[in-house]
């Protein structure tokens, strides 16, 4: 009853994040090179490579997302915008669906 989306990924439950030790706050420093990047729908986007800086004022601006190798020769890398990051977790960082409408993410 608590199950909020079966995705092709992942199942995201509802729950208050201190019940789900995957769940902490957004900007936590959870977010680092690694880290699965998933939908709220449970769709894998890939992973943390790098994370963009704002020079001036130090602050984390967005994170480069990598879907492996061969994908970064074909299309690139991609740029998650830090305002599109609902929650970061130990695991994963949790993006809203929406931002892919956005721009060109396929």
């Amino acid at each position: 009853d608590r199950i909020i989306n079966l995705g092709r990924d992942a199942v995201l439950v509802q729950g208050e994040p201190e019940e789900f030790p995957l769940i902490t706050t957004p900007y936590s420093s959870q977010a680092v090179p690694g880290t699965w990047v998933m939908t709220v729908d449970g769709k894998n986007l890939g992973t943390i490579d790098d994370v963009v800086v704002e020079e001036e004022e130090g602050s984390v601006i967005g994170y480069e997302v990598s879907d492996g190798y061969l994908m970064d020769l074909l299309v690139g890398r991609k740029i998650v915008a830090a305002s599109n990051i609902i929650t970061y977790g130990k695991d994963a960082v949790i993006v809203d669906e929406d931002f892919l409408n956005e721009g060109e993410w396929e």
